[in-house]
């Protein structure tokens, strides 16, 4: 499926306004999602000398993760579900600030998941976009998220 046959962010996540930090999906399968996002548009979160937190990282991989799942569920005609995050681990983030000026790739691979359990995990990347997903990653990590288990329906029997 092209980009341009995605429906809007905003329709695939819960996350509204200047809470959501992606820009846009520049690819989408079954297999990982890569979004965009221009640090610098969200100066509300900017530390005091400019620089984006670190910490932010994993909020990015979360709303990428999200965007992953959002977009699963829609191109397969499932309803969208909310979640919220449980665990990171394996977390490493390899700079010690994000200049506002930069532009980023967020990628999310999603990992065998439990989602009748109520549990998904992805894996997943930040890179600057002129370095692309082949370069070295500014951060990367696993998430998991509680989500609403799905119960089969007799129709799906």
């Amino acid at each position: 499926m092209r980009t341009s046959d995605l429906p809007p962010l905003d329709e695939v996540l819960y996350h509204k306004g200047s809470a959501l930090l992606l820009d846009r999906v520049i690819e989408h399968t079954d297999l990982q999602t890569i979004a965009h996002i221009d640090a610098g548009k969200s100066r509300w979160l900017q530390a005091r000398d400019g620089s984006i937190p670190t910490w932010l990282a994993i909020e990015y991989m979360a709303q990428c993760m999200a965007a992953h799942e959002g977009l699963f569920s829609y191109i397969h005609n499932r309803e969208v579900h909310g979640g919220f995050l449980m665990s990171v681990s394996r977390l490493k983030i390899h700079v010690v600030e994000i200049p506002i000026e930069m532009s980023l790739h967020v990628c999310s691979r999603p990992l065998r998941g439990r989602p009748e359990l109520g549990a998904i995990s992805h894996t997943c990347s930040i890179f600057t976009e002129e370095g692309g997903i082949e370069s070295a990653p500014l951060a990367e990590g696993r998430l998991s998220v509680s989500v609403e288990k799905v119960v089969p329906t007799t129709d799906s029997i």
